[in-house]
């Protein structure tokens, strides 16, 4: 008698950030950055954020200047209301970084804040909410970086990679987010430094 043929299947997972098989992704927000992008705001030190063409898909997305000199630039998008009644509440976006890295963590580094009070108070998002591209590691507390001692993301550089970022935590809130830039007093990388 011959043994009957048997398969044996993977069960398919969805990705970090994507919808678990039978629920149905709703998008709350969302900006390609094509068109009007007069609801974000920037400022900081040696501000240089602008709409330039170092794009993922599209033509346009937000990038800042990499320096040799200290910079603090922050990058505001406009308001998210985020309902309490979902779960699996994701930020999604495509970054490129053309930051100063160290062994174990970043000498110029970029970090995600968010504020739930119109912008009033900020605090960074922290490392367990990133469902992928985690932060490199902590910024120098050497040559007067302003994020000295947080964990950053720095890349040397680092290509476009999808982040997937966990905002469960503000479920219920409204927000703004908050793209911070930071370089140390020396040694300025290709340009853009954070797209």
């Amino acid at each position: 008698a011959s043994r009957p043929l048997r398969w044996r299947g993977a069960i398919t997972q969805a990705l970090p950030g994507d919808c678990s098989i039978g629920s149905t992704e709703q998008v709350l927000w969302t900006d390609d950055l094509e068109g009007d992008v007069s609801a974000w705001a920037h400022s900081g030190t040696q501000d240089s954020w602008v709409i330039g063409a170092t794009a993922h898909g599209g033509t346009k997305a937000w990038q800042a200047n990499n320096f040799g000199t200290v910079s603090d630039q922050r990058l505001v998008s406009p308001s998210v209301s985020l309902p309490a009644a979902l779960s699996g509440l994701n930020l999604t976006f495509w970054n490129q970084q053309s930051l100063e890295d160290r062994t174990g963590g970043c000498f110029d580094g970029a970090i995600l804040e968010v504020s739930n009070d119109a912008g009033a108070t900020w605090a960074q998002v922290p490392g367990a909410a990133m469902l992928t591209d985690p932060y490199e590691g902590p910024v120098s507390s050497s040559y007067s970086n302003p994020l000295g001692g947080l964990n950053a993301w720095c890349g040397d550089p680092a290509p476009y990679t999808r982040s997937v970022v966990n905002l469960q935590a503000w479920a219920g809130q409204t927000v703004k987010l908050r793209f911070r830039m930071a370089n140390d007093s020396s040694v300025g990388h290709a340009n853009p430094g954070w797209a």
